[in-house]
Formats: structure tokens, C-alpha cells, sequence
């Protein structure tokens, strides 16, 4: 059942490629085209469970994609070394 989840999921990504920005396209290519590669590398006759298993945060990460739509890729410029975080009310003081 997690498995169908899974490759519904990234079906999902490929199908909505050609509507996502050149960043988002080169970042899920990249992961399908290693993800397709490793699982035919580790098919065949003398298949192991173990050979499959490193793809597995690969396939997680495009069936996100595929089912939320949307990477959030954070900018270097903007002037908070790359992260972005939010202020939380406890960290909020008064004077």
C-alpha cells in the first residue's frame, strides 16, 4: 500500500515537471534519473532487498514533490546566511 502511495506520488512529480520553475526541474531530474539508475542497477536475478534500500529517501523526497507540488528552494542573498526562520512569541521580549 506504501508503495502504490509512493510511485503515485512520483507520477505526480514527473506529470507536473513541465510546470515548475528550471530549479525545481533540474532538482527532481536529477533524483529520478539516480532513482531509476540504482533501482536498474540493483534488479536482475540476484536482486537483494539491501541493494534497493539506499534509493529509498530518494523516492520519498519525489513523491513528496508530486504530492505537495513544491520545493522551497532558499535564496543566498538574502542576507541571513540561507535560513530562514521565523521569530516565535517566546522569543519576542519586552522592554
Amino acid at each position: 500500500m506504501i508503495t502504490i502511495f509512493v510511485w503515485i506520488g512520483v507520477a505526480l512529480a514527473v506529470a507536473g515537471l513541465w510546470h515548475k520553475p528550471a530549479v525545481e526541474k533540474r532538482m527532481i531530474l536529477v533524483m529520478l534519473i539516480l532513482t531509476i539508475v540504482f533501482l536498474g542497477l540493483a534488479s536482475g536475478a540476484e536482486s537483494v532487498a539491501r541493494f534497493r534500500l539506499p534509493v529509498t529517501p530518494l523516492l520519498a523526497v519525489l513523491a513528496a514533490s508530486g504530492w505537495f507540488g513544491r520545493f522551497i528552494v532558499v535564496d543566498g542573498n538574502s542576507g541571513s546566511d540561507g535560513i530562514q526562520a521565523e521569530r516565535s512569541p517566546a522569543a519576542v521580549t519586552a522592554d
